[in-house]
């Protein structure tokens, strides 16, 4: 059987930093977006673009709100591998110095 293999802890947070980075990015340019749409729609369409906006951008509030938590997550689990890989370096050290050569574990 293979051993398992250990997440990258800088890996795990690289790809947490670039969801968070992504996730404000697309918050900044829906922003934008809605900034330019308030500016160029006509007063007859409020009605119409409020129930829009009630509908949609509370499920699109919320979807963001998943995407921030998850890199979260991620974010941990890369510190949670990182003290993981320390606690195994110190072990197979312990365990190198204990044993005599040729053993084995």
């Amino acid at each position: 059987m293979r051993a398992p293999t250990r997440p990258d802890p800088a890996a795990v947070r690289a790809a947490a930093a670039d969801l968070v980075d992504a996730g404000q990015r697309w918050r900044r340019l829906r922003d934008e977006e809605a900034i330019g749409l308030v500016a160029d729609r006509p007063a007859w369409r409020d009605p119409v673009t409020a129930v829009f906006d009630a509908r949609y951008g509370e499920a699109q509030e919320r979807l963001l709100a998943r995407w921030e938590q998850v890199a979260a997550e991620l974010v941990g689990l890369g510190d949670a591998a990182a003290r993981t890989a320390v606690l195994a370096a110190r072990d197979d050290a312990v365990r190198r110095r204990v044993l005599p050569p040729g053993t084995g574990s």
